[in-house]
């Protein structure tokens, strides 16, 4: 998990530097995520797998809309938070 908390942080940080929000607002959930599951020692479930496979796939659209629109939300990515709201328990 610490490879993933390292490269979600550079993500957050690095999409927040250039301004790109759509990038911005799933990286910085899933970094917070991450630091609940580590500082709780949780172990990676097929839920958690799961979850951060559709992320990939969001990031990947997201940088598919990078050469035509930056600043458009990514599509799924309300669907998304939710779930991964309901993961941590509470808003994020």
């Amino acid at each position: 998990i610490d490879a993933i908390l390292y490269h979600l942080h550079t993500l957050k940080g690095s999409a927040h530097m250039a301004g790109v929000q759509p990038i911005a607002v799933l990286a910085s959930p899933l970094e917070k995520l991450c630091k609940e599951f580590k500082a709780n020692l949780v172990s990676a479930d097929a839920a958690l797998v799961e979850l951060l496979s559709d992320a990939v796939t969001l990031f990947e659209q997201g940088l598919q809309q990078l050469a035509y629109d930056p600043h458009a939300p990514i599509a799924g990515t309300d669907d998304f938070l939710q779930r991964l709201q309901h993961s941590l328990g509470g808003p994020f």
